[in-house]
């Protein structure tokens, strides 16, 4: 338990591009709840998804919630 630090808005384009640096042909990407914000951080956590894909387009993307 704890009090989150806030979302780091470049988190999505940070994990994207590492993806793309470490050539990786398949990720899984995991999160914690996030009860601090109203969606639980659903907004957050679909646009690393997105963002990954965008730029890794071959890339399979495994996600677990």
């Amino acid at each position: 338990t704890g009090k989150p630090t806030f979302l780091d808005p470049m988190e999505p384009h940070n994990i994207a591009l590492a993806t793309k640096e470490l050539n990786l042909k398949h990720v899984v990407i995991t999160s914690v709840d996030r009860d601090d914000l109203d969606d639980g951080g659903a907004d957050h956590f679909s646009k690393v998804i997105l963002e990954t894909k965008r730029l890794n387009y071959n890339t399979t993307i495994q996600y677990n919630i």
